[in-house]
């Protein structure tokens, strides 16, 4: 299973990441991975390209909207959705999965 964990980081500190962009999927089509050391069910293919993109040897840091932001809570996601385009503009590249 794969295992990630979610680093709160201002943009002010540029962070160092990868904007992750892909099709969400069926969601009701879902395969566990643990998140920060709970269960948390993504959509099969999410879980291809985090798969597919990690590296085998050294963390990767990916910031894709379904673990990054909390789909359940609506003001939190609405202030994330107003902020993506300054998410995307500080990655260091995009990977589509």
């Amino acid at each position: 299973m794969i295992a990630c964990s979610i680093v709160y980081v201002s943009l002010d500190e540029e962070p160092q990441h990868e904007e992750l962009s892909y099709m969400w999927g069926d969601p009701k089509i879902t395969t566990p991975i643990h998140l920060n050391g709970q269960t948390h069910n993504i959509t099969i293919n999410l879980e291809v390209a985090l798969r597919n993109l990690r590296y085998k040897t050294e963390e990767r840091a990916l910031w894709c909207d379904a673990t990054c932001i909390d789909q359940d809570n609506m003001d939190k996601r609405g202030h994330q959705v107003q902020v993506m385009k300054r998410i995307f503009a500080s990655a260091r590249r995009l990977s589509l999965g």
